[in-house]
């Protein structure tokens, strides 16, 4: 039954590809602005539904997550089919800012996807959000709880978890059999590559250097 879903799934998703692509230039663009606010408003209704169940205590917790993860996916393989179709970067901007404005009042209850969004140190990836994502454990209450485990469980959260350790596994092996090494760690955020090789740090005498240009890390 669900691999029957997900075949239906890809089928309406060609169709609307096909069926805009036989439209006018202008008409073209207005047709994806309807489709993709039509995607958002669905998606608006998914999560305001399931903040309703949570925060009257009726959800059940690994069924709330999987109902979150599959809107979240449904919305953007109908995003995706938007930027894989569209070449006009400008107007792609355009629909990004404007779902964003739309949905704020929801995503904005998640940490994780609050920072991602916002950029409150005035980047991508600050310390703060990596530390977040290197400690695995959600940071809000109600829907944001479950938009955090949402985050934390995604392809590239477990990437960043994996690089630290890959990260790890270099710096421990560069040190092994060395004496007073110096390293230099360039954009070091909270220097979580270097907290779980302590041992391996004082045996070596290294001597570590940690630049960062955001003075909160």
């Amino acid at each position: 039954m669900g691999e029957i879903s997900v075949r239906e799934e890809d089928r309406g998703l060609n169709f609307e590809k096909h069926k805009i692509a036989y439209l006018k230039k202008g008409e073209e663009k207005q047709a994806w602005v309807d489709y993709i606010n039509g995607a958002t408003d669905e998606l608006i209704e998914r999560l305001s539904e399931l903040e309703n169940e949570i925060n009257s205590g009726d959800n059940e917790p690994e069924g709330t997550l999987v109902m979150l993860h599959r809107a979240l996916d449904q919305f953007l393989d109908k995003a995706e089919l938007i930027e894989q179709s569209e070449g006009d970067m400008d107007f792609i901007k355009e629909l990004r800012t404007e779902f964003q404005r739309k949905t704020d009042h929801l995503f904005s209850k998640g940490y994780i996807f609050n920072r991602a969004r916002t950029w409150p140190q005035g980047y991508q990836g600050d310390h703060k959000t990596l530390e977040t994502i290197y400690r695995n454990m959600p940071l809000s209450s109600g829907l944001g709880y479950y938009l955090d485990l949402a985050a934390l469980g995604s392809n590239l959260a477990v990437g960043v978890r994996n690089r630290i350790k890959v990260l790890q596994g270099l710096v421990k092996e560069e040190l092994t059999g060395r004496i007073k090494p110096n390293v230099l760690n360039i954009a070091c955020g909270s220097c979580r590559e270097l907290v779980e090789i302590t041992p391996e740090i004082i045996d070596s005498k290294a001597n570590i250097f940690c630049i960062d240009n955001d003075e909160d890390a």
